[in-house]
């Protein structure tokens, strides 16, 4: 929190620091309502997974149709270059059983 003393009298100034605030906010209200998005989503996704594995009609379920989903969620991650990292003991991509667990932390 700003103290009053930290603030400076000029109004252009005053002025410049509330509008950068106001963007600050701004882009973080879109980044909020894109990972809300996105988790509406994967959401769907899940519960479509479970009502194709353990559901009533599991087995008249398409697999590729899942694949389609998966990989439009992949192009998604490309398109806003957001990597994917392993989880522990996963074989590297394009082996049989390789998984991906989500965003690679930053350092």
């Amino acid at each position: 929190m700003l103290d009053t003393a930290d603030l400076p009298d000029d109004i252009a100034a005053l002025k410049a620091m509330l509008i950068a605030a106001h963007a600050r906010e701004a882009g973080k209200d879109a980044q909020m309502a894109r990972k809300d998005e996105r988790i509406e989503r994967l959401e769907k996704l899940v519960a479509a997974f479970k009502q194709a594995a353990f559901g009533r009609k599991s087995e008249k379920t398409d697999p590729d149709q899942f694949d389609l989903a998966l990989e439009d969620l992949d192009v998604n991650r490309r398109r806003n270059g957001t990597p994917y990292r392993l989880a522990k003991g996963t074989p590297p991509s394009g082996c049989v059983g390789s998984a991906r667990v989500g965003p690679e932390p930053s350092i």
